[in-house]
Formats: C-alpha cells, sequence, structure tokens
C-alpha cells in the first residue's frame, strides 16, 4: 500500500512535468544573452533572422506570435559579434570587435580578413547585392566588390563641403569641421566692389574650421564657400569613428563622431552632407546609427539626438528625443515615421511631429536596445541586452519572450 506522503510526493512530480511541459513545450528555456545585431533573413519562408552578441551568441531567431526561438551555432566563446548581414537564406557577414570579418555559411564559420591593424572593432556593414562596405574606428573603411570574400581599406584624403554665410555682417562662422586644406578654399566675397582679400578682410583659421569675417561684405555678395578638410579633431586628421554606413540612391553614407555625415560616389568623390553653421564653437552630434528610405535620411546617436532629411541630405530638420537616453537604432517605416531604440530599455516612434514613448515598465525591460529590424510586413523586431526582445506591429509595442533549446 502506497502511503499518504508517497502519493502527495508523486502527485507534486506529476504536477512540476504538466507544468514544464505546457510552459515551455519543448524544454526551452529563456534566453538572457545580449543580442547586438540581428538581419532579416531575405528567402526564409517563415520570419527568420540572423542573430549575434557578446561572448559567442550567434545564431538564427525564429519568430511565431508572443515567442521567439534561439536556434544557437557554435562560435568561440571570445567572439563579441557587433554586426551581421545576410547574404542569403543560408549565408551571412560577421563584423567583430576586434576587426575580423567572418562568413557564416550552412552554420560554419570562416574568417576572411582582418581589416584593422588595431583590432578595432567593426562598428557597421551595408550590403547592396555584391558590394558591402565596412566602418569602424580611427577611420576605419573598408569595402568589398565580391560580397566580403576579398577586401579593400580605403584612406579618404580629402572630403568637400560647401556651405553659404548667414550674413554678410563682420561676425565669425564656425564651419563644423577641422582640418581644412587652406589652398582648396574657394570664397567669391565682395567688399566695397572688390573681391574679399584674405587676412584683411577676413581670416581664415584653417586648422579649427572658422572664418572671421573683419569688414561686412557687401549686400547682395557671393557667401558661397567651399574647401576640402579631413574628418576628425583639430590636429588629428583622419581619427574619427565611423559608427555608421548606409547604401542611399547610387551614394554610400558614412556617420559618426565630431557631427561626420559624408556620401560617396565614384563622380563626386567624398562630400559633406550636414553642416551645422554657427557664430560660436559648438559641439556637433555623435551619430551612431543611420537609416535610408528614398531620399529619406535619419541619423541618430548619444543624448538622444536625431535629424532627419528628405531630400538627400541638402536641408535637416531636428528630432531629439525629450530626454538624453542614446540612441542605437532607427529606423524609417513605410509610411515615413521613425522608429528608435537605445539606453535603459528606449523605444519610440516619431508620428504627428511628436515622440511617442513605449512604457519601458509594462514591456518588463531593463536593458538597453540595439538592433531594429523590419519584418517586410510592416511589424519590426527590436532586440537588445539580456535577451531583450519586443515587437513592433499595428502601432502597437508587445513584449517577445526569446527561449532556447536545452
Amino acid at each position: 500500500m502506497v502511503s499518504s506522503r508517497s502519493c502527495l510526493f508523486l502527485f507534486l512530480l506529476f504536477y512540476l512535468a504538466v507544468c514544464q511541459a505546457v510552459g515551455t513545450g519543448r524544454s526551452d528555456k529563456v534566453v538572457v544573452a545580449d543580442i547586438v545585431s540581428m538581419d532579416l533573413i531575405p528567402n526564409a519562408n517563415s520570419k527568420e533572422l540572423f542573430a549575434g552578441g557578446y561572448r559567442g551568441v550567434l545564431g538564427k531567431i525564429v519568430l511565431a506570435g508572443k515567442v521567439a526561438e534561439f536556434k544557437r551555432v557554435s562560435a568561440p566563446l571570445d567572439m563579441d559579434i557587433l554586426v551581421i548581414r545576410s547574404l542569403s537564406d543560408d549565408e551571412a557577414l560577421i563584423g567583430t570587435a576586434k576587426g575580423e570579418i567572418y562568413r557564416l555559411r550552412n552554420d560554419q564559420l570562416e574568417r576572411v580578413a582582418l581589416l584593422s591593424e588595431f583590432n578595432e572593432p567593426i562598428l557597421d556593414m551595408a550590403v547592396k547585392g555584391d558590394d558591402v562596405w565596412a566602418v569602424g574606428p580611427r577611420g576605419l573603411v573598408a569595402n568589398s566588390k565580391d560580397k566580403g570574400a576579398s577586401w579593400n581599406v580605403i584612406e579618404i584624403d580629402k572630403v568637400r563641403k560647401e556651405l553659404v554665410l548667414g550674413g554678410t555682417e563682420a561676425t565669425s562662422w564656425f564651419f563644423g569641421v577641422s582640418n581644412v586644406d587652406a589652398d582648396s578654399l574657394v570664397f567669391n566675397a565682395t567688399v566695397n566692389g572688390k573681391k574679399a582679400i584674405d587676412d584683411e578682410d577676413y581670416y581664415f583659421n584653417a586648422s579649427e574650421g572658422s572664418i572671421e569675417i573683419v569688414n561686412p561684405l557687401d549686400q547682395g555678395s557671393d557667401l558661397r564657400i567651399s574647401f576640402n578638410y579631413l574628418p576628425g579633431p583639430q590636429f588629428q586628421a583622419g581619427d574619427v569613428s565611423f559608427n555608421t554606413v548606409s547604401f542611399y540612391a547610387e551614394k554610400v553614407l558614412l556617420a559618426g563622431e565630431f557631427g561626420t555625415v559624408i556620401s560617396f560616389d565614384e563622380k563626386t568623390g567624398w562630400r559633406s552632407i550636414y553642416t551645422e553653421l554657427t557664430n560660436k564653437e559648438s559641439s556637433m552630434p555623435y551619430w551612431m546609427e543611420s537609416n535610408v528610405k528614398g531620399q529619406n535620411i535619419i541619423l541618430v546617436g548619444a543624448g538622444g539626438v536625431a535629424s532627419f532629411s528628405a531630400d538627400a541630405g541638402e536641408t535637416w530638420v531636428s528630432h531629439n528625443l525629450d530626454n538624453d537616453n542614446g540612441i542605437f537604432d532607427a529606423v524609417l517605416t513605410a509610411d515615413s515615421k521613425l522608429i528608435v531604440a537605445g539606453a535603459v530599455g528606449t523605444i519610440a516612434q516619431h508620428n504627428k511631429n511628436q515622440w511617442q514613448l513605449a512604457d519601458r515598465s509594462e514591456l518588463g525591460l531593463i536593458a538597453w536596445l540595439k538592433s531594429i529590424v523590419s519584418l517586410g510586413d510592416g511589424s519590426y523586431l527590436v532586440s537588445g541586452g539580456r535577451g531583450s526582445m519586443v515587437l513592433f506591429k499595428n502601432d502597437l509595442w508587445q513584449k517577445i519572450t526569446l527561449t532556447g533549446a536545452n
């Protein structure tokens, strides 16, 4: 005869087994790893994404309703993945924190190249057909014409900047860049009907990137000014972190430290497409991510800064957050709304000229959010630290539970 205590024990075991089967389905456990980067697998029948993160976190995420399953792929524990980009349904490119490029093919890793001699991180990559660009600190820019099989590291020797002074009065103007090539200056303004003379009518400071108008310029004078410069802080040309790269039209866009936003194409070379012309020296934005849709460009960065252009960088409108939380990623939706993600669980959309922040407490967000991916059906998946995952669909945010098989 079985004792009542034994019956109770057997009942508890049965109860726990049922709870586990119902609660997890396949004895799955909640994943709390940091998901730093994701990219949609375009040819997959279901919503599948390549994903990577710190300490060898690598694999595929399959989204189904309010649950996402992480199918892990073996990777070295000392591999910190900062960016992953899909090439096909079974192939992706990976950029690591040590400046390495890996190829993931059929769940197998292959080291392709080391782009940084200083082992600086690969901070972003952009893929368009066979054309791939990668960027990072210390002015790192690299390009591949064969889907990442081989790489050329590019040295930017000059960037062309064009702007228009804000008036004819005697004052100082700061261009928001340093390390200007004084011999490249083109400035045709006049004073009393004659071309303005350097060190007499104006003083051009090439190292700090400014011009002081000593004698008022003629009304109706040509206030256009152009020159070549090198990105980076004063007296440290080229020492700039490029944090983001995107394709737009037939050009490539790079952005990063010191308010740097430059574009490249074969015809015009490197050109500055962001200007903050002021009468006093200012601290330029620290851009961390960019996103492009047609002629629309969104730039976001540290301190909640966000700037939007609807004309491929000709003009910009500020859309800064109401707080100073850093923004780590942004996307432009099909109807030109902005969605951003960032520090301390910040997620928000910009709609009707105002920010609408999601309730972090309601969504249980206690970590940063880093990667936003369009799922192609009007919805967007966001991932981040400690397995944080949120879905934005039909203008609503919902928490996604990320699981992985034991």
